[in-house]
């Protein structure tokens, strides 16, 4: 058989670039490719008409078997990678608006709701957790401890306890009069609290609450734990500030002085393993710093700028395969994709859209086996031909 190259520039539909080398996949009709030699994203945008049951998102998680769970002001929505599920009060939620979310070592799903109350996604039912000491006020954080054991802060009524027999405590010697925003385990009974009125720190075992005098009167809105004995403290207006305990004493430092406009506040902050530290604010978008020895490397920020189309984002979650997913105030959910493609859409004049094989000639040309003809891809000159049999007489 004799093959005659027919070659063309197809229209291809090009999104993203991503990494300095160049990888291409043939699937069905599609041919994707991301050689990247800057960092550029693929942006996905989820809005109510893609199934969202609302603009506002507030909390993001990941369950182990890869589901993206969506806290809503109108409901938990559940992403499967193609199609958007929806549950309300109609499902057996204790609210409606989601405020915040967790998923436990169980890999349980716990929503904290606005209006107060708690559900429980355990074994694909929810359970509603609104008796005893659960408060209708607002339900702001939801944290587990090693020992199985959940905890609640709260808008206006302190910090709950969770056994692992759902049975709701108080936990006496903290005050109500604060808003509770974040709380991290310090050691085994203390907690830091980060409130309305600074920081603190509760022992749980003898009910009471010492503030750290730096921070008061201070809107204290995340605590982001290091190590078991260094902490990122981040402020609504103030800054973010690492605090470090030894011996019984602390040591504080400035780690980002707040130098944005007076009307620009901190939404939120989020540190990940890895040290990269997430920062949200009201106008300027989300920001992707580097933690090292002590001081912040700025890397890249997300806005209008950016090309997204909204500045305020209310949550974030960095999924397994490591994508970002970014919950905005009232634009909702974006995808930016770690792996970033350039989409192809293969010519009309391919009859036949079935991958049979596909061979590489070290990055220089890929060739695709067809049901009825071969394609090339030239790396070089990004171009695509197309081998058909010649008949012989």
């Amino acid at each position: 058989m004799v093959l005659l190259a027919a070659s063309f520039q197809p229209v291809f539909n090009r999104l993203i670039f991503l990494n300095r080398f160049a990888f291409v996949f043939f699937v069905n009709a599609l041919l994707f490719v991301f050689p990247v030699y800057s960092q550029k994203y693929l942006y996905k945008h989820f809005q109510i008409t893609d199934g969202l049951p609302h603009g506002y998102v507030y909390t993001l998680n990941q369950s182990r078997q890869g589901f993206l769970w969506i806290g809503t002001a109108e409901g938990l929505c559940k992403y499967d990678g193609n199609t958007f599920t929806n549950y309300t009060m109609a499902d057996s939620l204790a609210n409606n608006f989601v405020y915040t979310s967790l998923i436990d070592r169980k890999d349980r799903l716990w929503l904290g709701h606005y209006q107060g109350g708690i559900t429980l996604l355990d074994n694909q039912n929810f359970v509603k957790i609104t008796k005893g000491s659960i408060p209708d006020s607002r339900i702001n954080k939801i944290y587990e401890t090693k020992d199985g054991n959940v905890w609640i802060a709260t808008q206006t009524n302190g910090l709950l306890k969770i056994d692992q027999n759902l049975k709701v405590s108080e936990v006496k010697g903290v005050t109500k009069d604060e808003i509770i925003w974040d709380l991290c385990e310090l050691s085994d009974h203390t907690f830091l609290l980060a409130t309305n009125e600074g920081v603190s720190i509760v022992d749980t075992k003898k009910n009471i609450e010492i503030p750290i005098h730096e921070f008061e009167g201070i809107q204290v809105l995340n605590i982001n734990p290091i190590n078991h004995k260094t902490f990122l403290i981040a402020t609504e207006y103030e800054g973010i500030f690492i605090i470090n305990f030894d011996k019984g004493k602390y040591s504080l430092k400035m780690l980002l002085e707040h130098k944005s406009k007076i009307s620009e506040k901190l939404v939120f902050s989020q540190l990940q393993a890895d040290g990269t530290l997430w920062i949200s604010r009201t106008e300027s978008g989300l920001s992707r710093n580097i933690i090292k020895n002590d001081s912040i490397l700025h890397i890249e920020i997300f806005n209008k700028e950016k090309g997204l189309k909204f500045n305020h984002f209310r949550s974030m979650l960095k999924d397994r395969e490591g994508n970002l997913w970014i919950g905005s105030f009232g634009n909702g959910l974006y995808e930016l994709s770690n792996q970033a493609f350039m989409f192809y859409n293969l010519h009309s004049s391919f009859s036949d859209h079935s991958i049979n094989c596909i061979s590489g000639n070290q990055n220089k040309s890929l060739l695709v086996g067809l049901s009825n003809s071969i394609g090339k891809y030239n790396f070089l000159n990004d171009s695509i031909s197309r081998y058909l049999p010649l008949k012989v007489k």
